[in-house]
């Protein structure tokens, strides 16, 4: 797979933006070769598209960022008075109404691109269906001009 080419510059991104993540992957490279490569595959199609999209990679610092906040904030909760642990909790809450709702934002961009991507593909298709003919005739001609190898 092409993406393995790119293994060391995946993993230290992701060694950069989420270490736990990171931890897991390691671990299953050595237990699930074949689930690491699809791993990685997703990881680089995040990143790409992160790279490609500001408001995407903005998003995804502020879910990382608010994720990070809520374990610190539930770390020792029970350690807590019950007046602290009232307070915490309301700051938690908080904390995850944000989260939740930056993923529907990112959920919802996601949607935007699958429409966006239907459509070109919609378009892609009347253009091939109004050309049908053109298109079969040059395919045909490609094939017969073509050199056979024996």
């Amino acid at each position: 797979m092409e993406v393995l080419d790119h293994r060391d510059e995946l993993m230290a991104h992701l060694e950069r933006f989420d270490p736990r993540q990171y931890a897991r992957m390691e671990r299953l490279e050595q237990a699930d070769p074949q689930a690491f490569a699809l791993g990685l595959l997703r990881i680089a199609k995040m990143v790409e598209r992160l790279e490609g999209d500001p408001e995407a990679a903005e998003r995804f610092r502020r879910i990382r960022e608010a994720s990070q906040q809520l374990e610190s904030l539930a770390r020792g909760f029970h350690d807590l008075s019950k007046a602290e642990q009232k307070r915490r909790r309301g700051e938690m809450e908080a904390t995850a109404r944000r989260l939740m709702e930056l993923k529907q934002a990112e959920r919802r961009a996601r949607v935007e691109e699958l429409r966006a991507r239907i459509t070109e593909l919609e378009a892609d298709i009347d253009a091939r269906e109004r050309d049908a003919d053109k298109l079969v005739e040059a395919y045909v001609d490609q094939l017969l001009d073509a050199p056979v190898d024996l």
